[in-house]
């Protein structure tokens, strides 16, 4: 079922080339974002929300993603601005609570 949600996603987007792009750098970022590259991970998350802010209803967790990313590189401010968006997460609250 998940599939079927991202393929038509995927289709939808492909339509606009602008939110193309903006998938692209997502992925991008998730790729540096598994791989532990949080540096390259927030850059290309910003580059995608930047592009195309509808991005976040593909991924409704890319802040929270941002956030940890920006204190994975001791970029505790930023961190702390993505962070307060999800005052129900536990990671969120464990990483406000260290910084």
């Amino acid at each position: 079922m998940r599939w079927l949600i991202v393929v038509s996603i995927l289709l939808g987007i492909s339509a606009f080339p602008q939110s193309a792009k903006a998938l692209e750098y997502y992925s991008a970022g998730m790729s540096a974002y598994l791989s532990g590259d949080y540096d390259s991970a927030l850059k290309w998350f910003e580059k995608a929300l930047t592009l195309s802010p509808d991005i976040e209803s593909y991924d409704p967790k890319i802040k929270l993603k941002m956030g940890i990313s920006a204190f994975m590189i001791g970029d505790y401010e930023t961190a702390r601005d993505f962070l307060k968006l999800f005052p129900d997460d536990v990671m969120a609250k464990s990483i406000l609570k260290i910084i």
